[in-house]
């Protein structure tokens, strides 16, 4: 009955009517492997391809001066995303100028402290509205914080395990304050 190749029966469906066709085997395995690798490979090229794009953008809207890294969030207004972890003493300042244009700085990103063990004390300038989540979470040195009267959010965790951060001054104009801040 079977000869050198098994036959396997399947069926095509189109416009209703089910039409039976015989077809070995290999010849399927192969057809629906090429198909596959097709697919995947133009995923797998999409996929790469979006990966530069993304990097490229995000990249030209990043800097680096002195110990901090900046993203430009709109025409004029910059966020800290992070902090060169050798530094001890942080003062972050009001306006920053790249390439000759001159930027605000109005907060201080997610994580952009996180893990800086060294980090005794920081300074942040008037026209810092927002201080993200973990933004120095287990900054075990830090001990000192200067927040300004312009600041309106304190995200979560954000000065979570500072175990050498005694107290901070909490300024009147802050609405909102994260969980285990």
């Amino acid at each position: 009955m079977l000869k050198n190749r098994l036959s396997v029966f399947f069926y095509i469906k189109s416009k209703k009517k089910l039409t039976k066709c015989n077809k070995t085997t290999s010849q399927i395995v192969y057809n629906n492997i090429e198909t596959i690798k097709k697919i995947d490979m133009n995923r797998i090229l999409f996929f790469i391809c979006s990966l530069v794009f993304v990097n490229i953008i995000f990249a030209q809207n990043q800097f680096v001066i002195g110990d901090l890294t900046y993203q430009v969030k709109t025409n004029n207004n910059v966020e800290v995303i992070a902090c060169d972890t050798s530094a001890i003493v942080v003062n972050i300042p009001a306006s920053v100028n790249y390439e000759g244009v001159n930027y605000n700085v109005t907060s201080i990103g997610n994580d952009a402290f996180q893990y800086r063990l060294n980090l005794i004390s920081i300074n942040i300038p008037e026209g810092v509205v927002n201080i993200g989540d973990k933004a120095f979470y287990c900054c075990g040195s830090l001990s000192s914080v200067a927040l300004p009267e312009s600041l309106v959010s304190i995200g979560n965790k954000a000065f979570s395990r500072c175990g050498s951060l005694d107290s901070i001054s909490i300024p009147y104009g802050v609405t909102r304050v994260g969980d285990y801040a």
